[in-house]
């Protein structure tokens, strides 16, 4: 309640509401009037601070809503669900995502406030392979019909490739043409030269999406 000619009222949610006037002279003699008053709410706007993405698979981004609006009191209520192309969701107004292949993403960002009034946006994501880096350990000299363990351990990828890598071998490399004679899951190998001389070894790495080094 509040008394004066004149006065201010906020409402803080929608809906009908009855607002009565009484009016009192100096008599205390009194007259009453209403009037219906009916609120709107007003729709919450959903914007992303970072619109134009490129990323490489694996690395984190933060997704950023501090750019959504709504009126005062809707404001620190509101509810933030971030959609990647329907199959993963995450919340809040920040929020972490990677992903873990090359692609074309939809990331969208559905803003809802108390009154489960909502709005969306949505903003498609690049996401770029990283090639694998591959590292062979060097071996100096050894046997013949003795075990050379080939030690490729060192090469590097992102995280989420690492336990995709194939290893292709060239175990008698001509210095012009790879040519595969073994293939491997893990980085190292255990091989026995049945011949004697100088013996070049060629390492391809090829990840999950088809890049490779060597």
């Amino acid at each position: 309640d509040s008394t004066g000619k004149i006065t201010n009222h906020t409402y803080t949610r929608r809906g009908s509401y009855f607002t009565t006037l009484m009016v009192t002279d100096d008599n205390n003699e009194s007259s009453v009037d209403s009037v219906k008053v009916n609120i709107m709410n007003v729709l919450p706007t959903a914007v992303m601070a970072n619109s134009n993405l490129s990323l490489t698979v694996d690395e984190i981004h933060l997704l950023d809503g501090s750019l959504c609006s709504d009126s005062v009191s809707d404001i620190d209520t509101l509810y933030y669900v971030w959609s990647v192309d329907e199959t993963r969701e995450v919340y809040g107004k920040y929020a972490n995502i990677s992903f873990k292949d090359q692609g074309i993403y939809n990331i969208t960002l559905t803003l809802t406030d108390d009154d489960n009034d909502f709005d969306t946006t949505v903003i498609g994501v690049e996401v770029e392979n990283v090639a694998p880096i591959a590292l062979l350990s060097h071996v100096n000299e050894g046997e013949e019909d003795e075990i050379i363990v080939l030690n490729a351990s060192g090469t590097r990828d992102t995280t989420g490739d690492m336990s995709e890598l194939i290893y292709e071998w060239d175990l008698d490399y001509n210095g012009l043409e790879f040519h595969q004679d073994v293939t491997t899951d893990t980085p190292i190998l255990e091989h026995i030269y049945i011949s004697h001389g100088d013996k070049r070894v060629m390492l391809r790495v090829v990840d999950d999406n088809g890049a490779y080094d060597t």
